[in-house]
């Protein structure tokens, strides 16, 4: 998949959109082969501060020699600027690549929120990241990132 493509595709997505649940993201990842279960999580929830929280906690553990997955939205000027990994965001390249992956896998429809975070789940994987940090949104505990810890009704 191009960046155009690639581009059409999210915007094409129910931006918009918001379920609760977490019936599409078990869904999708069951059929990605669960990539969420592959590293460590660290999940930063709350009203103010994620992103500066989810931030500091990256570079704290990157500084301590891990190798550190980043997801946060929303993004500023880049949609890869949600998908970091020890400080440097996704490649335009492995972008386009994973969407079309997750995209593939894809058989019912999830809101844009939800493919984007699988797309970050797979390319964790991918990359074999130590622990990812996930800053959780406005869902709380019903937020397709926080899935990572509903792993077949375990918390783990």
């Amino acid at each position: 998949m191009n960046k155009l493509k690639s581009s059409a595709y999210l915007d094409s997505l129910n931006v918009d959109t918001m379920h609760f649940g977490l019936a599409a993201i078990t869904e999708l990842l069951s059929r990605l082969g669960n990539p969420q279960n592959s590293y460590k999580t660290i999940t930063i929830a709350g009203t103010n501060c994620k992103g500066s929280t989810a931030a500091m906690t990256s570079a704290i553990l990157c500084s301590a020699g891990y190798k550190v997955g980043l997801y946060t939205s929303p993004h500023l000027v880049d949609v890869r600027e949600r998908i970091v990994i020890n400080g440097k965001k996704i490649s335009l390249k492995e972008f386009n690549q994973t969407i079309g992956y997750v995209k593939d896998k894809k058989e019912q429809p999830v809101t844009y929120f939800e493919f984007l975070t699988a797309v970050a789940f797979v390319y964790f994987q991918r990359q074999k990241v130590d622990i990812a940090v996930l800053e959780v949104g406005l869902g709380g505990r019903l937020d397709a990132k926080k899935f990572s810890l509903f792993s077949a009704g375990e918390v783990r």
